[in-house]
């Protein structure tokens, strides 16, 4: 899991309480850290100050290893789940967070969709 912070509303405490909530939300649902896996969930959070409030974009994405069904069935590595939200907001981090548990149980179910 990676996240990448792009904002000036996070420091590194709150980018550290993020991480743990993701972690956490995706441990809960039976991902696995630690062991050497072609797989990546990148979240990126990027903002601008626009007349006293945030614009604030939220990508989560998964890479993982995948085989093609070209000729020789060639593993490569591909994004295969994508999302982002675009928000206006004056309590950034706050919304941030609600924003980033949404998508993330819209992950979880669609990644249990896929996997059954």
């Amino acid at each position: 899991m990676y996240l990448a912070n792009k904002t000036t509303f996070l420091g590194n405490e709150e980018k550290s309480e993020i991480e743990k909530i993701i972690k956490t939300k995706l441990q809960e649902s039976g991902f696995i850290f630690g062991e050497v896996d072609p797989i990546t969930l990148v979240v990126k959070i990027s903002s601008k100050e626009v007349h006293d409030t945030q614009v604030v974009n939220i990508e989560l994405r998964l890479s993982e290893e995948v085989t093609t069904h070209r000729k020789g069935n060639i593993k490569t590595y591909a994004v295969t789940y994508f999302k982002s939200e675009l928000i206006e907001t004056s309590s950034p981090y706050e919304d941030t967070i609600e924003i980033i548990n949404a998508m993330l149980d819209k992950f979880i179910n669609a990644h249990k969709d896929d996997n059954q």
